[in-house]
């Protein structure tokens, strides 16, 4: 079981590149790997890695069945935290 960010940067990522699940799904796990990077750098302000890994996970997945927020309300999030 995996509970920290630590494990899934050590333990999940190792092994989804290892055996990748599809070109589609692959696009999406390197998007997420891209935002465990973030949320683990200390280089940028909080607030502003906070937006961009909400953007790559609002830009990750246009179809979803789940989609709750539109594209404007994002962008009003977006407005409101700066």
């Amino acid at each position: 079981m995996v509970s920290d960010l630590k494990g899934l940067l050590s333990n999940i990522v190792p092994h989804f590149i290892k055996y990748p699940q599809g070109d589609y799904k692959m696009d999406h796990f390197l998007i997420f790997i891209k935002c465990l990077e973030m949320i683990s750098s200390k280089e940028v302000c909080k607030k502003q890695r906070i937006l961009k890994v909400v953007e790559l996970a609002y830009d990750c997945n246009m179809d979803g069945k789940r989609r709750r927020i539109k594209k404007f309300s994002f962008e009003y999030l977006r407005i409101i935290a700066s």
